[in-house]
């Protein structure tokens, strides 16, 4: 599996069929809890899915924000540890479904766009935005659109940070919009992870690789170039990666012999055919590192 958007289907019916098949796990048959556990999980799972029914509707209404306050609600109420993944899950449900089927397919057009064509793709997030506020794969394309010094791109970064980071399979993607704060040098990757929207293996090579350089670790640096050669042979950054690796190795006298690579590096992202685009759509820096 490439790091991409999986094939999401079209819209509210199925944001509200992926609510309903996030399960929460029984705990009847558990030996080691005793019977006021077991009670009281199990009323927090009767909570959990009045709270899913709620949330359905409410998707199917289109509105996105309010479900989001109800999960919220849930995660301040003292859950057993053993129901925190449910919210969890249901949180990243409820931000990454699509509820409409127009603004799904301005997504799927922005997502195709944003090297070549990052005007026309932009105005394509913000069309999805307008039709599905919130929506985080249509934030996620007005990131991938817009220069970091954007306005909008910081807006999205502190807006993830306070909404998004208890979700482990979005952390990573909202650290990697600023890979020179110090939580993501520490950040700790995981590349077995179960992960729905991307490869997590392969992302985690990606993220590996530049935060060893900022740790001035240039030794597993190369063990995640090796590894990306491995895994992602297509991935056109792995020759820009290696120059960077070069040149924090030997030092600035070796930038001189590195000037090619960077060319031919640009050429071949002015050439990226929309499929290779949409692979790797979720490495913010993908066609855009420098030797830095």
């Amino acid at each position: 599996m490439s790091i991409s958007f999986q094939s999401f289907e079209k819209a509210a019916l199925v944001a509200a069929f992926f609510i309903s098949s996030v399960v929460s796990p029984s705990w009847g048959a558990v030996p080691n809890k005793n019977a006021l556990v077991k009670t009281q999980v199990k009323a927090q799972e009767l909570k959990i899915e009045e709270a899913k029914k709620k949330i359905t509707s409410l998707l199917l209404l289109k509105q996105r924000p309010q479900a989001l306050e109800i999960i919220q609600e849930l995660s301040r109420t003292n859950l057993a540890p053993e129901l925190q993944k449910t919210i969890i899950q249901l949180k990243l449900v409820v931000m990454s479904s699509f509820l409409s089927s127009e603004a799904q397919d301005f997504f799927e057009l922005a997502s195709s766009q944003y090297l070549n064509h990052a005007k026309v793709s932009l105005k394509n997030t913000q069309k999805c935005l307008s039709i599905d506020p919130e929506q985080f794969m249509c934030l996620w394309a007005e990131a991938k659109a817009n220069s970091k010094s954007n306005n909008r791109y910081s807006l999205f970064l502190e807006k993830m940070k306070t909404a998004a980071m208890d979700v482990p399979e979005l952390k990573p993607l909202i650290l990697s919009l600023d890979k020179t704060q110090p939580e993501f040098v520490s950040l700790q990757l995981d590349p077995n992870s179960k992960t729905e929207l991307y490869d997590a293996q392969l992302l985690s090579a990606i993220l590996e690789f530049d935060r060893s350089i900022l740790a001035k670790n240039y030794l597993l640096a190369k063990e995640s170039l090796d590894k990306l050669q491995q895994i992602a042979p297509d991935y056109i950054d792995i020759t820009i990666m290696r120059a960077q690796l070069h040149r924090h190795t030997y030092g600035e006298e070796s930038l001189d012999n590195l000037y090619n690579v960077v060319t031919i590096y640009k050429k071949k992202c002015e050439a990226v055919s929309a499929e290779v685009a949409r692979k790797y759509f979720f490495d913010i820096d993908f066609c855009r590192r420098t030797l830095e």
